[in-house]
């Protein structure tokens, strides 16, 4: 028999000695968790004393349902080794269920569990150094400390990784954010190649032992660096953050907020190809006009970034090599350069002419720039799409509470930051009203509507009647992506908040959509272990869940989600469609903004 949820307490009957009594328990992962192994020790040990013999053991360490994680390395000997060693006065059998995408994840955990199997009291840390001696030669050391690096993260950043909410700590493996901003970081990556680099140089090119660091190396390097591409590339992180011309637009933010320099305005850009140009168009709040910094410059003047600007950068080829930024100065002065990538740093080229024309004209609520690009100043343009980003530097002679630069792509650790540029190119209808909250500012009376009506039929958002015990929904004009204002959703108990729009008529069946927001959070704690946090829902024929697993929570800063979704073959006539934001079985508070459902080819 199993004891197993929800017959594993032990009862009162006896048992008889025909019966073997087979218990699972969470097992060597569970060690990070003191409290969790100590009531799964004492389950074992009161089966134990009840049969008067030892129990069989079925144990989880596996990656499967939320911890499937593809591409994550999850070897962890030395736990298998601490606890199946602990476990030999108890038990007289063991099953570890180990799923997993990669055998070689596992081979140590298995070796180790089948020696301790056959000598109890065998030294497996001997065994461990045993083992990287003869596999690695020269290379054991950085192997050693690859392997238990892994082992480190997966045990108490991912598999072990606990919160506390208000019903007490529970279990909750971390979001595809938090593993990828957090967890598996750029440096840390980089750290793990460098060890691989050092293993690799420490052996002999062709030997046995250099060939085997080269297949740990695709084994476990490669798939984990693909894990964190794809991330990027199924969130669409920084290729999803699109600029659709000639029909959208995009609004710069401060790069690097400074809470102690409230002061903002608002930069809008919009972009058209046609025939002969690529036309950029900037729209800039300024109410102190007068009091910016910038005088006419001859053309290529390398100070001009020190003015009042605009700055447009451009990677036509789509390579992410060579670029080309053209900065344009609130006088109407021009410097355009091409650059070419070497490495981390790039090398300009002040002789590249873009022959732009360029007009800048004062408003009343600011100045508006127009470049026009030639196209033959753009070698292969990319017409579906191409890296750009757009920037602004506001200089004014006075004022030291302004945030001084703006910034289209949130991604890009600077202006420069080609490999983090957005995508600008054409794009599909968009089918979401008022995604960026700026175009009904008002509530209506009935407390859960913002939008309004138009020949009988509601156009906006919508959110249930509201009960502030449980959620709220408001617009929040101090707490922004993009002015003037964002959409704030606070929960305090399940089963969560949702605003969403009706998209009923508007899907079309076997068609792609970009499906993507920028949000913010604050304080997301899940309530339940599974179908909680923050996540978007679209309904077609079915519910689809973005993120589709590990739903996000936590706090994090303005961030942008992107995801593809492809409808189904068959969507019936005006059959009912929703798009809802959605807090789901969790307390906090989101923000989100910019919202959009777009047709993509």
């Amino acid at each position: 028999m199993m004891a197993y949820y929800p017959y594993r307490a032990v009862p009162q009957r006896a048992i008889p000695d025909n019966v073997n009594v087979m218990v699972a328990e969470g097992g060597p992962w569970s060690q990070v968790n003191p409290e969790q192994l100590a009531r799964e020790n004492d389950e074992i040990k009161a089966w134990v004393k009840k049969l008067g013999r030892k129990v069989w053991l079925w144990n989880y360490a596996n990656k499967h349902g939320s911890r499937a994680m593809p591409g994550i390395p999850a070897p962890t000997p030395r736990a298998v080794g601490k606890y199946y060693q602990s476990q030999a006065p108890y038990i007289f059998v063991m099953y570890m269920e180990s799923e997993s995408d990669r055998f070689l994840y596992f081979y140590l955990n298995y070796y180790i569990q089948c020696k301790i199997a056959w000598d109890n009291s065998v030294d497996y840390l001997a065994l461990l150094d045993e083992h990287y001696r003869l596999m690695f030669g020269p290379a054991a050391g950085p192997m050693r400390k690859i392997m238990e690096r892994f082992e480190d993260i997966w045990l108490k950043q991912i598999s072990g990784r606990t919160i506390d909410t208000a019903l007490g700590p529970i279990s909750a493996v971390p979001s595809d954010y938090d593993l990828w901003h957090s967890i598996y970081t750029p440096e840390v990556l980089a750290a793990i190649v460098a060890d691989f680099d050092q293993a690799a140089s420490l052996t002999t090119a062709g030997s046995l032992e250099n060939r085997r660091v080269a297949l740990f190396r695709r084994e476990y390097l490669d798939h984990l660096q693909q894990a964190a591409r794809n991330y990027l590339d199924q969130t669409s992180a920084i290729r999803g953050l699109r600029f659709r011309i000639p029909d959208g637009s995009i609004r710069l933010r401060p790069f690097k907020p400074d809470p102690t320099r409230p002061e903002m305005v608002g930069t809008t850009v919009q972009g058209e190809l046609n025939a002969d140009n690529l036309v950029i168009f900037f729209d800039c709040q300024e109410p102190l006009f007068a009091d910016t910094v910038a005088k006419v410059r001859q053309h290529d003047d390398r100070d001009i970034w020190r003015d009042n600007s605009v700055e447009i950068f451009l990677n036509p080829s789509g390579d992410r090599k060579r670029y080309y930024q053209l900065i344009i100065n609130s006088a109407g002065s021009l410097s355009d350069i091409r650059y070419e990538k070497i490495g981390r740093t790039a090398q300009d080229d002040y002789s590249w002419d873009s022959d732009a024309a360029v007009s800048v004209s004062k408003t009343d609520t600011g100045f508006q720039v127009r470049v026009s690009i030639p196209r033959r100043a753009l070698p292969d343009l990319q017409e579906d799409g191409l890296p750009a980003n757009f920037c602004r530097s506001r200089i004014l002679g006075s004022s030291t509470t302004h945030h001084t630069l703006y910034i289209w792509s949130q991604f890009a650790r600077g202006f420069h930051d080609l490999e983090n540029f957005g995508t600008m190119g054409p794009g599909g209808k968009e089918i979401i009203f008022d995604g960026a909250f700026d175009q009904v500012p008002f509530q209506k009376s009935s407390g859960r509507h913002w939008g309004f009506t138009e020949n009988g039929i509601f156009k906006g958002w919508v959110t249930s009647p509201q009960d502030p015990a449980v959620f709220s929904c408001e617009l929040d004009e101090q707490v922004y992506f993009s002015l003037p204002r964002s959409m704030r959703i606070s929960a305090s108990k399940a089963p969560g908040a949702s605003i969403g729009q009706t998209l009923t008529g508007m899907l079309k069946p076997d068609t792609r959509y970009l499906i993507s927001a920028q949000i913010k959070l604050e304080n997301v704690v899940k309530l339940k272990p599974s179908a909680a946090g923050f996540c978007i829902n679209l309904w077609d024929t079915a519910n689809r869940w973005f993120p589709q697993h590990n739903w996000l929570s936590g706090t994090m800063d303005w961030t942008h989600l992107s995801f593809v979704h492809t409808t189904p073959p068959e969507i019936a006539p005006n059959s009912k469609s929703y798009l809802n934001v959605r807090l789901m079985n969790c307390s906090g508070t989101a923000w989100i903004d910019d919202v959009s459902v777009e047709e993509i080819p």
